[in-house]
């Protein structure tokens, strides 16, 4: 795939340090965003919030502005995109980095005034090939999801396209025995039962569930993954309910 599309006609760009020692860069380009034949002034400042953390910006094009906030973010940078070659607008990414390797993008485009169009959060890069769509990569513990989004109501809404399901192809070894079901209900009958030794091949996952574990909502513990037997079985099981009784699966994050 295609790396994000520059478009830098122009750029200067003014460094300021923080007391992270990170730099923090104000910069301006001078780019067509609408194809109307008119080089528009596109400028953005961050400041770092020594009280509260994170990072505050304001995006400025040809005199109109609008504000926004990464709240892990200690520096930043702008970016220019074209999602969809086949319209006349280009997109303005502006990107918040923290201590890690999950970056926020925030997304804006140009129409009479500047306008916020959507974002990507905690996410590893955004990428385009100019068809509609950006896609990201988001760490899910042990794997990396393929997040896709696509440019809709005339490139004025960046949405995020959920699938039902999304493959993968994560070998483990289970240590202890566990249930897989049917279908992705807790209640649902059992398809096989998995005993400790079995070598174990997880194919898909569905992200869509959350439970209110009664202290905080936590995502991944209750997503559901389809896995496979070596003897050919699968069946769905809940993160929750067999994290701790599979081995060689690597967990970072």
């Amino acid at each position: 795939m295609k790396k994000i599309l520059f478009l830098f006609l122009l750029f200067l760009t003014y460094v300021s340090y923080g007391n992270a020692q990170e730099s923090i860069k104000d910069t301006t380009i001078y780019a067509n965003l609408n194809n109307d034949g008119i080089i528009d002034k596109i400028n953005v400042r961050f400041s770092i919030d020594e009280k509260e953390g994170g990072m505050d910006y304001t995006l400025t094009i040809n005199g109109n502005s609008l504000t926004g906030r990464f709240e892990y973010s200690e520096y930043g940078e702008v970016m220019l995109m074209d999602i969809n070659s086949g319209d006349n607008f280009k997109e303005i990414a502006i990107v918040g980095y923290g201590m890690n390797d999950f970056n926020d993008f925030h997304l804006y485009t140009l129409r009479s005034k500047p306008r916020y169009i959507g974002e990507a959060s905690g996410v590893f890069n955004l990428e385009t090939t100019g068809n509609g769509y950006a896609t990201c990569e988001y760490w899910m513990g042990f794997w990396s999801l393929k997040k896709k989004y696509k440019l809709i109501y005339e490139g004025t809404f960046l949405r995020e396209i959920e699938e039902e399901e999304y493959p993968l192809n994560q070998e483990c070894t289970a240590t202890d025995s566990f249930k897989l079901l049917t279908c992705r209900e807790d209640n649902s009958s059992v398809s096989v039962e998995v005993k400790a030794g079995d070598k174990l091949v997880i194919i898909a996952s569905d992200i869509r569930p959350m439970k209110d574990t009664g202290d905080y909502i936590d995502d991944y513990s209750y997503i559901w993954y389809k896995i496979k037997t070596s003897t050919g079985k699968s069946g769905w099981i809940r993160l929750i309910n067999f994290q701790e009784k599979v081995e060689g699966l690597i967990w970072a994050g």
